[in-house]
């Protein structure tokens, strides 16, 4: 009967959340937009993103800066949403989120390593993730060759 009232729970919540997607006439309107500020402010006020800048001074935001934004905002969704799953799936699942994420960071440091910019990393890793990864996102920030990676 829980597990019943839980998936019923979380499939409301999925919902409400699908319907708060951006629409087709949002992504046209970012298109016009020129710089990251733009879109930046654009999220921030037309958007369900409004949360995810909540404390956050749009001036001379980075690209990465934003990304970061959206992907805590993405992963505080999914947290959100596991309180409704009492069964171990919904842990699973949140692991499963923290390695992905783990993974992007590692081909991000490989790609920065191929294009020479490797000391960018410290501004672009998701901060809010560091405590809950398996490895330390301060010493992959070190990273200066593919044998440090290793």
């Amino acid at each position: 009967m829980l597990a019943s009232f839980s998936s019923k729970a979380m499939m409301t919540k999925v919902k409400a959340l699908y319907g708060k997607h951006i629409t087709n006439e949002q992504y046209e309107e970012l298109l016009h937009e020129k710089t990251v500020n733009e879109i930046a402010l654009y999220l921030k006020d037309n958007t369900r993103y409004r949360t995810a800048f909540e404390g956050v001074t749009l001036g001379a935001m980075r690209r990465g800066q934003l990304e970061s934004l959206l992907h805590r905002e993405r992963f505080d969704e999914y947290s959100r949403l596991l309180r409704y799953d009492p069964s171990s799936k919904g842990e699973s699942y949140y692991q499963y989120l923290e390695v992905q994420v783990e993974v992007q960071q590692i081909l991000q440091m490989i790609r920065l390593l191929n294009s020479g910019n490797t000391q960018e990393y410290i501004t672009q890793y998701p901060a809010f993730l560091a405590s809950k990864a398996c490895f330390s996102f301060l010493a992959l920030a070190n990273v200066r060759s593919f044998d440090d990676l290793l």
